[in-house]
């Protein structure tokens, strides 16, 4: 299993080699700082309508990432969530 998931909170997603789309579980309520950082090969990520907020830095060099899809449920992202995410083309709210 790809994610490492405490009491809602994901801790850490585990890249799989030729998985590209994310999807992050309707378990998951907030994703901890960093918590995909240098996952090189992701190109989206959707997060589920749980998910109220995101540490910093969460998808930090994540530069392939082009497409991002955040909840209206979301109420904070945190500091530097995008940083050097080159690809990044379109963020969906």
């Amino acid at each position: 299993m790809p994610f490492i998931i405490e009491d809602g909170m994901l801790i850490k997603y585990i890249e799989e080699e030729g998985v590209t789309e994310v999807v992050i579980p309707d378990t998951v309520t907030s994703i901890k700082s960093k918590a995909f950082k240098r996952c090189y090969n992701i190109t989206s990520v959707k997060l589920p309508n749980s998910v109220t907020h995101t540490g910093h830095g969460t998808f930090r060099l994540c530069t392939s990432l082009k497409k991002v899809e955040l909840p209206d449920s979301i109420m904070m992202i945190g500091h530097g969530a995008f940083q050097e995410c080159t690809a990044l083309e379109e963020i969906v709210i």
